[in-house]
């Protein structure tokens, strides 16, 4: 059974999502990519709040922080800490077919 599940943030600058062979390390995601999740703390506005963080697999290990799986999923952390998950689409803020899919990215920030 396929789960489709949004992975936000993609787009961010900060938050750790950046390296040094990236301007920001969501740009490498593609239909066909592979994220691995994991729970991890958040600092962010001077607190710490548990999240799942998203990293991108390449050549058989975790990469790079692309991303992080909603806020209402950290309910349900057992399930996806540790998962893999494959990208099937790729959402832009400059769809011009679909204004809420490029609406939803500009919100998210990927």
């Amino acid at each position: 059974m396929a789960v489709s599940i949004d992975i936000v943030g993609t787009e961010d600058r900060n938050r750790g999502l950046s390296c040094y062979l990236h301007s920001y390390c969501g740009q490498v995601l593609d239909v066909g990519s592979v994220v691995r999740v994991k729970l991890e703390p958040n600092f962010f506005k001077g607190s710490t709040k548990p999240t799942l963080a998203c990293y991108w697999v390449h050549d058989g290990s975790a990469q790079c922080k692309v991303g992080f799986l909603p806020h209402h999923l950290v309910g349900h952390a057992a399930k996806y800490d540790g998962t893999l998950l494959q990208i099937t689409e790729v959402l832009s803020e400059d769809d011009d077919t679909n204004m809420w899919k490029a609406e939803k990215v500009k919100n998210n920030r990927g």
